[in-house]
């Protein structure tokens, strides 16, 4: 009866992460993705025309919060490392962070959940 309640409390902690994890993504789409894109326009930098369905969104957050050499415009041609990198605030950060961390922790708790059933 015990993992009976434990798998309840699991399944409201991952029903309150997707939640969290979906308000991030769009939090980080209209406050971080509009705004450097408007930007990318004034510099007269295209927008990637292969996205219709939001997949550089997840790119951005993962070109602002993982700041290494290895990850550049060479290695990396679909989005602009180095502009995106430049226009990157902390508010921007912050959001990729709590955009990845949410997203993490859902599949953790959904791999968690897998193995005690």
């Amino acid at each position: 009866m015990v993992g009976d309640n434990v798998i309840e409390l699991m399944n409201h902690i991952l029903f309150g992460c997707l939640i969290f994890s979906m308000l991030m993504a769009i939090l980080f789409y209209f406050i971080t993705v509009r705004r450097i894109e408007k930007q990318f326009l004034i510099e007269g930098i295209t927008r990637p025309d292969w996205d219709g369905i939001g997949l550089r969104i997840p790119g951005y957050a993962i070109i602002i919060l993982c700041d290494i050499q290895r990850l550049n415009d060479k290695n990396y041609p679909l989005l602009p490392v180095a502009e995106t990198r430049r226009l990157a605030t902390k508010i921007d950060r912050l959001l990729a962070f709590l955009f990845y961390f949410s997203a993490v922790l859902c599949v953790v708790i959904l791999v968690v959940l897998f193995m005690y059933e």
